[in-house]
């Protein structure tokens, strides 16, 4: 064989390989897209579907309104949140926007709520849960709620738009919709604080009782101090609070957090 059929050899091998390496890094992306899409898709269900569960909610509430005690559950939950806990029975509430809402759970830790959704498939986007250390009913004096800060704006990337004055002036209540009964909050500070006690910024935003009014008014201080966003309305002793909390760029450990009151 001459020189120069080895050498058309070697170079049709090389183009070969170099073809198959192509083929293969587009069905790898095409496979990455096509996952990334579906669950895309799979979030903007649930969150329309949680929408229309909130909305049902707040019917029965209209038709058959609930006064719940302050130290144990209603006999009466709402008929459609029992419907939901068949489908996952560590259901807690939904949290509602003016143009969304998301279903809430709680787990015994709050690590699998982090990378799981709703019908329990993984995730990376997770779902909204409830710190394991509050009380789902009834609400204790700080309710933290947690979730991944999307920037397809799907989960708690919808608390970006929070930090706009603007945005709370058009849009300034949070609806929370427990089990029993629902409520409207009030953002009373938006701020941004680190999670890393070696941090200057560092801020200890996930406390969920206070053991006196010195320690809540100090908190609510704190919060307000912060406050990226001026907020007239404060918090009172005896308030039970509504916390948003997401990650945020800014630095490692970075949180941007919502502190919010019951509206009266």
């Amino acid at each position: 064989m001459s020189s120069r059929n080895r050498k058309g050899k070697r170079q049709r091998r090389k183009w070969l390989v170099i073809e198959l390496a192509c083929a293969v890094a587009f069905l790898v992306l095409a496979g990455m897209l096509i996952t990334r899409l579906t669950r895309q898709n799979h979030r903007s269900a649930e969150e329309r579907a949680a929408q229309e569960a909130l909305t049902r909610i707040q019917t029965e509430q209209t038709i058959a309104p609930t006064t719940a005690p302050s130290e144990a559950p209603p006999q009466q939950m709402f008929a459609y949140a029992q419907e939901l806990l068949q489908t996952n029975g560590d259901l807690v509430g939904m949290v509602g926007f003016d143009d969304m809402a998301l279903y809430v759970c709680q787990g015994e830790d709050n690590t699998f709520y982090a990378s799981h959704r709703f019908d329990g498939s993984e995730d990376p986007a997770g779902m909204i849960y409830m710190d394991c250390r509050c009380s789902a009913w009834p609400l204790g004096q700080n309710t933290i709620l947690y979730g991944h800060n999307m920037r397809d704006g799907s989960r708690f990337g919808k608390l970006n738009r929070m930090t706009e004055a603007e945005y709370l002036v058009e849009h300034p209540c949070v609806r929370y919709a427990s089990l029993y009964e629902i409520r409207d909050y009030r953002p009373i500070a938006v701020f941004y604080a680190n999670v890393d006690p070696t941090a200057a910024d560092y801020f200890d935003f996930a406390v969920t009782d206070f053991p006196d009014e010195t320690s809540f008014t100090a908190y609510v201080q704190e919060a307000k101090r912060r406050s990226v966003v001026n907020l007239p309305s404060t918090a009172q002793y005896g308030d039970n609070l509504l916390t948003l909390a997401t990650c945020s760029e800014e630095g490692v450990g970075g949180r941007l957090v919502i502190v919010c009151v019951p509206a009266e």
